[in-house]
């Protein structure tokens, strides 16, 4: 299965870390604890010491890399690591590179609000207020990085080392075996990104009632379309096997589910059409998850 992978894939492990802006306060635990005559190991009381809107661009900017890199990408090592197509490289690339600018001007712009936060902190923490609780600004700086890092995916072919022919044997098949399976569990998630998708539209489309008015339960909402293109349009960039059975699904859900919302909430006979094409898509790819 993995023939030429190094060729076609890479492996990307992204790192995002930041400042909480929590603290634990040790004395108002201590109060809590005895308080309430409980073990000192009852609990903790971490207080906030910076309000969560001062943080709330760099913490959304944040959610918003970690689910580009889930999207464009497919699950690899168990500490995050995935793996990405090559030919999805420069659209990845190009794509984080304008998140990580974003994050740093976001990150420089809450570093210059350091007396906003302190004073509003002030004000919230009443009696819990420590104006040395807060670190430095230089020490706030560091707390936040935003690292990509890049790695070829193993090859057994490349493996070197000063062994009986027999043992180097035993590691290269491990190796292919391991390599094997990650690019299985891989290309099972793209059939299950489709599954859930599809089945997500499936279950709306049985479930709308035009006469139902505003039960949300029974509403089509662009969504539903929208999120059969975004697949569309990703499923090339993860089909890093050159899988037949993605490519045809692929044309299969442009062909017949991407549709007019507007219009699937009016045709009735659109709607019936679609749903029996987007069902038969659903059936086909669970067919391949077995």
């Amino acid at each position: 299965m993995t023939g030429n992978l190094a060729e076609r894939a890479m492996l990307v492990t992204l790192r995002i870390s930041s400042w909480s802006g929590m603290m634990l306060d040790k004395e108002v635990t201590e109060d809590v604890n005895e308080s309430y005559k409980a073990d000192k190991e009852a609990g903790r009381y971490n207080k906030r010491l910076v309000a969560a809107s001062f943080l709330k661009g760099v913490s959304q900017t944040h959610t918003k890399a970690r689910k580009t890199h889930k999207l464009l990408t497919l699950p690899w090592e168990d500490d995050g690591t995935r793996i990405l197509g090559s030919v999805g490289y420069i659209n990845y690339v190009t794509l984080m590179k304008d998140i990580h600018r974003k994050i740093d001007i976001q990150v420089k712009e809450f570093l210059t609000m350091r007396e906003d936060y302190i004073r509003d902190g002030s004000k919230r923490l009443g009696k819990m207020f420590d104006a040395d609780d807060y670190p430095s600004t230089d020490e706030v700086r560091d707390k936040f990085d935003f690292d990509l890092e890049y790695n070829k995916v193993p090859d057994a072919a490349d493996f070197r080392v000063a062994l009986g022919d027999e043992s180097i044997k035993a590691i290269i098949k491990g190796i292919e075996m391991r390599t094997n399976k990650r690019l299985q569990n891989a290309m099972d998630d793209v059939f299950e990104r489709i599954e859930k998708t599809v089945s997500h539209m499936v279950e709306k489309l049985r479930a709308y009632q035009p006469e139902a008015g505003k039960r949300a339960d029974t509403i089509i909402r662009d969504s539903i379309v929208q999120n059969i293109f975004e697949l569309t349009r990703v499923l090339p960039i993860l089909n890093i096997t050159n899988d037949p059975r993605i490519t045809e699904l692929e044309k299969r859900l442009t062909a017949d589910l991407v549709a007019s919302p507007v219009m699937l909430r009016t045709d009735a006979k659109l709607r019936a059409v679609t749903l029996s094409k987007a069902d038969a898509i659903l059936k086909k790819v669970q067919s391949y998850m077995k």
